[in-house]
Formats: C-alpha cells, sequence, structure tokens
C-alpha cells in the first residue's frame, strides 16, 4: 500500500491489513486454548501480549532509526512482505 501512487489501491491495502489484523487478534485465545492447559490460559495470553506490545514497542524505535536514515518507507513495507512471506513457507514446512 505504500508503494502506489493510487489512492483506491492504497485503501484498498489498508482494509485488507485491517481484515487481516482483526482475524489474528480473533484467533489469539482460541489458539492458546487448544494448545494451553487450562490453569494456565490466563498466564499464557498475558506472555503472549506482553511479548507482542514489547515487539511493537521496538518496531516503533526501529522505524524513527530508518526514517532518520532517510529510508523509504515503501521499502520497509517491501522488506516487510518477504519477511511475512518467508515465514509462511517455513510454516507451511513445518506442517
Amino acid at each position: 500500500m505504500a508503494s502506489t501512487g493510487v489512492f483506491g489501491i492504497a485503501i484498498a491495502g489498508i482494509i485488507v491489513f485491517g481484515l487481516a489484523k482483526g482475524f489474528h487478534d480473533a484467533n489469539f485465545m482460541p489458539i492458546i486454548c487448544q494448545v494451553v492447559d487450562e490453569r494456565y490460559r490466563a498466564t499464557g495470553y498475558g506472555i503472549m501480549s506482553f511479548f507482542s506490545v514489547i515487539a511493537g514497542g521496538i518496531m516503533i524505535y526501529i522505524g524513527g532509526a530508518l526514517k532518520d536514515a532517510n529510508i523509504s518507507l515503501s521499502v520497509v513495507y517491501q522488506i516487510s512482505a518477504v519477511g511475512v512471506l518467508l515465514s509462511g513457507l517455513v510454516l507451511l514446512g513445518s506442517v
């Protein structure tokens, strides 16, 4: 969405991201319920949330450092897309 000059494509990219994020958040607790013992579910959810927030905070810092280094946001999104693609391939390979 950051590498397009067409407003409609950028909005469509933002909508797809928002829906994907919602699907991820909606499945957070059911996945924990399948994997973690009932006694430790709340702790597992808290730990997952903790690391999620820590990772988000670190990425905000890194984003600021990249901006200070005059690295384009579209390059950052493209690198992130490659990382997500590689992560998906690793997950497919582990099944």
